[in-house]
């Protein structure tokens, strides 16, 4: 099932985990009330995290600086691929602008046809 306002982009950006300073993974998808991110690690349900994501992009309008937002994780799912997760996660703080930065992001940076992308392993395959 896809949320019809989640935006998936042509471009993965990093997703730190801020404490560490380590790559959780790579932005998939966005949607007004979250984001899916793939990663090699599976992170299980209900966990907080404090993240930003790398805006390490040339864009027009596009500023290179970093999106802060606090995330809760509600699913993980195999990918297509074997070796990597599809974690399913809802924004709990994000401030105004970085938020602003963000419909930015997925209004550069998301598919223009009305394509469906199969990112997690499908229970018949």
């Amino acid at each position: 099932m896809h949320d019809r306002d989640r935006h998936y982009l042509t471009q993965y950006l990093d997703i730190i985990d801020q404490p560490t300073n380590k790559t959780l993974g790579y932005l998939g998808d966005l949607s007004e009330k979250g984001l899916m991110f793939i990663s090699q690690t599976s992170i299980p349900p209900e966990q907080i995290k404090d993240i930003y994501i790398c805006i390490n992009i040339d864009e027009p309008g596009i500023k290179k600086q970093n999106i802060n937002a606090k995330i809760k994780t509600h699913w993980v799912k195999p990918n297509i691929n074997p070796d990597l997760f599809c974690i399913g996660c809802t924004f709990l703080e994000i401030a105004p602008s970085d938020k602003k930065q963000l419909d930015k992001l997925s209004a550069v940076f998301n598919f223009k046809n009305n394509i469906t992308i199969n990112r997690v392993k499908s229970k018949d395959a």
